[in-house]
C-alpha cells in the first residue's frame, strides 16, 4: 500500500488520504484530507463573507475580462457597473434558487427586458420551458404530485 506524508500534520498516511492535483498524472496534494477539511473549516470562520466576495471576484472578472460577456452586455445596454449594482441588491444570489455562482443576465426572450440575475441552471431552464407560465406552473403541479406519489394523474 503506497503512502504519502502530509505537510501539515506530518502523518504517514495512504495515498487515497490526499486529493489529486492532477488526475492526468496522478499526483497528489500535499496536505491530507483532514487537514485540508480542517484548513477550510477556519477559513469559513475567519472569513463568515470570504466565499460571496470569491463569487462577486468571480463575477467580476467574468463580466470584465470574458469577452462573451461584455457582448451580452452591450447587447442589452448594460455595462460592468449596472452588472456590479444588479449582483449587489441580489447580495451575489440567484433571483430564482439564491445560490452563489457565477450570474448571468436574464432577459425577457419577447420584450428584451432585463429581469436580473440568475444561475446558469435557473437561466437555461427558463429558456428551455420558453418562459411560459402555464408550462412552469404545470412542472410546479407535477412535481407536486410526484411528491405524493400521484403521477399518473392529467393536468387541466
Amino acid at each position: 500500500m503506497e503512502t504519502k506524508v502530509c505537510n501539515v500534520c506530518q502523518k504517514n498516511l495512504p495515498i487515497e488520504d490526499f486529493h489529486f492535483e492532477s488526475k492526468k498524472t496522478g499526483k497528489r496534494k500535499n496536505k491530507c484530507k483532514f487537514c485540508q477539511a480542517e484548513y477550510a473549516k477556519q477559513y469559513k470562520e475567519r472569513n463568515p463573507d470570504g466565499l460571496r466576495e470569491k463569487w462577486r471576484l468571480a463575477s467580476n472578472k467574468y463580466a470584465t475580462y470574458d469577452k462573451r460577456r461584455n457582448k451580452t452586455l452591450r447587447q442589452y445596454g448594460m455595462d460592468e457597473s449596472d452588472y456590479n449594482r444588479m449582483f449587489d441588491e441580489q447580495q451575489g444570489k440567484c433571483r430564482i434558487c439564491s445560490r452563489e455562482f457565477t450570474l448571468v443576465v436574464d432577459h425577457c426572450h419577447a420584450s428584451g427586458q432585463i429581469r436580473g440575475l440568475l444561475c446558469n441552471m435557473c437561466n437555461t431552464a427558463l429558456g428551455l420551458l420558453q418562459d411560459n407560465i402555464q408550462v412552469i406552473e404545470h412542472a410546479v403541479q407535477y412535481l407536486k404530485m410526484a411528491l405524493d406519489g400521484q403521477v399518473t394523474e392529467t393536468l387541466s
